[in-house]
């Protein structure tokens, strides 16, 4: 007998009691079988899931979480021409388990419609995608252009650390940018060229990090992007470039810079030797400890600001501090939305230089 005839005589609560005794993978599974299974399991409430998305050249992985554990994953393998193919999704501790079969040219489309079903069913969000393209032939990165993530909380695009690949100069970079929307993070490691071209305000997160060289970066682009939090590495800003987005701030009105919170600006070994006047620009002043605390408080890192030049807005309101610090190669510029935050027992303190 096909399971979706033995859940036909099933009621209701008998079915529900039957799906919870399933692990999530496997509910999922089952959930596939019939529009009257599917509904009861969308009525379900379930302990907390999280999904994690893992692709690489060795696979594309959708990962179940709970309770930080890792308690199912799915695999996805394309097989087949591209008139006749076919995307297998199997267990991936158990290839042999094939959960379901459906025609696809691409897996990342059949992945795109695996999480719209998961997270629809489970009612749960997407936490991490991360893309490692190490070793990805060139229709690879095309086909990444296809995946669609509505929202996940961080996204990262990286090659390892020690590994080198070519300037990326096709699109696949921007279009991933673009349709898989990360709130929280979204980590930049591959290499771009001047013309790399994506519309700022695709980059949605609260905090952004590129790591590797953005030539077509500028300040109004940085500007438009609007992201609370900005760690910029290998950047190709000159200082008068750095200033020109801080006039930016000065300039703005209150509700369009609230949300803005710090830049922090890496530009190597020839910046150690070069002089930076703040006070001529923006009127500058030294540390004043009745105005604002020591420490700024960048995600888990506590930044030393003693040594910091202090400005105001232009709307005497908000005050931000210039550091020249981590051996005088970065260029920190931080808001005091709160003037003297509580720095908690475990951050690390790193010392302005």
């Amino acid at each position: 007998m096909d399971t979706p005839d033995i859940f036909s005589t099933l009621s209701v609560r008998a079915i529900q009691a039957v799906l919870l005794h399933f692990n999530i993978p496997d509910l999922l599974s089952c959930s596939r079988t019939c529009l009257r299974v599917c509904n009861v399991a969308k009525s379900l409430e379930y302990e907390p899931i999280s999904l994690d998305v893992d692709i690489s050249k060795d696979g594309t992985l959708l990962k179940f979480n709970r309770n930080n554990e890792v308690c199912g994953t799915w695999s996805f393998k394309k097989s087949g021409n591209w008139n006749q193919a076919t995307v297998t999704v199997s267990k991936e501790e158990s290839p042999d388990t094939i959960i379901y079969e459906e025609e696809s040219e691409n897996v990342y489309n059949s992945l795109t419609s695996a999480i719209i079903y998961v997270t629809d069913v489970l009612k749960c969000t997407v936490s991490t995608v991360e893309i490692w393209i190490l070793g990805f032939k060139p229709f690879m990165l095309r086909n990444l252009m296809e995946l669609r993530i509505e929202k996940c909380l961080s996204l990262m695009i990286q090659i390892p650390i020690k590994e080198t690949i070519p300037v990326t100069r096709e699109p696949w970079l921007a279009r991933v940018i673009e349709h898989v929307c990360a709130t929280e993070r979204l980590y930049i490691n591959v290499p771009t060229d001047a013309n790399f071209n994506c519309d700022p305000s695709h980059f949605k997160c609260h905090r952004l990090v590129m790591d590797k060289p953005t030539p077509w970066l500028t300040p109004e682009k940085l500007w438009n992007m609007r992201c609370p939090q900005m760690i910029i590495r290998n950047c190709p800003f000159t200082l008068d470039n750095f200033f020109a987005f801080v006039d930016k701030w000065m300039r703005t009105n209150r509700r369009e810079n609230r949300k803005f919170d710090y830049l922090d600006m890496h530009f190597g070994d020839a910046f150690k030797y070069e002089s930076v006047v703040v006070d001529d620009r923006f009127e500058g002043k030294p540390w004043n400890e009745k105005l604002r605390g020591q420490y700024y408080l960048a995600k888990n890192e506590a930044i030393d600001c003693r040594d910091g030049i202090d400005v105001i807005h232009n709307d005497q309101r908000l005050m931000a501090t210039f550091l020249r610090h981590k051996h005088r190669q970065n260029l920190f510029f931080g808001v005091w939305h709160n003037p003297f935050p509580v720095i908690p027992e475990q951050s690390g303190q790193v010392e302005g230089r």
